[in-house]
Order: C-alpha cells, then structure tokens, then sequence
C-alpha cells in the first residue's frame, strides 16, 4: 500500500514486506513500482522472495523518500509537504496526474514490457 503513496516518509527501523508472492498472489504492479521508483534489482529480489525489508534499504534504493527519527517522523513529513505546497498548485496536480498515469499505464502493459522502456513510449493525452 505504500508505494501507491507519491511520497513516503517512514520511521527508522520500519520493516516493509511484499506480501503477495509469498501469499501466492501476483506482485506484478508492486514490481513495477519499485522499477518506476528505479530500484530495479533489489525490486526484483523483494517482488521474489517476498522478504522483510528495512526504511534504510528502501530509502538506499529510492523506494522511499526520507527515514526520520521515531520523534522526528511528522515533522518530517511535515516538512516535505509544507515544500510541495509551497509551490503553485496546477504544476504540483499536473506532475502528480501524470505520475500516476504512467505508473499504472506502465503496470496495465506487464509483462512483457519494462517498466524502464514504458515512459519511453509517450506521455499522458492532453498534457
């Protein structure tokens, strides 16, 4: 569920987990997001194994944004959005609109294609 989020903050020493290969349940979508994200091996290792993985990893793979501190974690976030909003709302809605096209366009298309080649191809219509 959280790597449908656009930003992830997470809590030092959070563990994440795939559980849908482990499950027995196709982890195609959640494999292509860790690819749209460019962790691409050690989304391929997560997405097969279905293992146990830390804030620290994912943020070392681009998988998430920002670790923080137990105490520290809503501030960051905070922090984070107050930048977001910061900014001119129509571009922020745009870039947002269009991220979110790509990645399930990129996960509508799987397999065969990859999701590296799937933004290739052309962008949402009308932006």
């Amino acid at each position: 569920m959280v790597l449908d989020c656009d930003l992830i903050v997470a809590e030092s020493g959070t563990r994440f987990q795939l559980t849908e290969t482990s499950r027995g349940l196709g982890a195609a979508k959640h494999w292509a997001q860790f690819h749209f994200r460019g962790a691409g091996a050690f989304g391929d290792e997560v997405s097969l194994t279905g293992r146990y993985f830390t804030a620290e990893e994912a943020l070392a793979a681009n998988v998430i944004n920002r670790v923080a501190p137990k105490d520290k974690v809503m501030e960051e976030a905070l922090t984070l959005v107050r930048t977001v909003a910061a900014n001119p709302p129509l571009p922020v809605r745009a870039t947002v609109r269009a991220r979110r096209w790509l990645l399930d366009r990129c996960a509508s298309v799987l397999p065969p294609k990859s999701v590296a080649s799937c933004g290739a191809r052309r962008g949402p219509a009308g932006h």
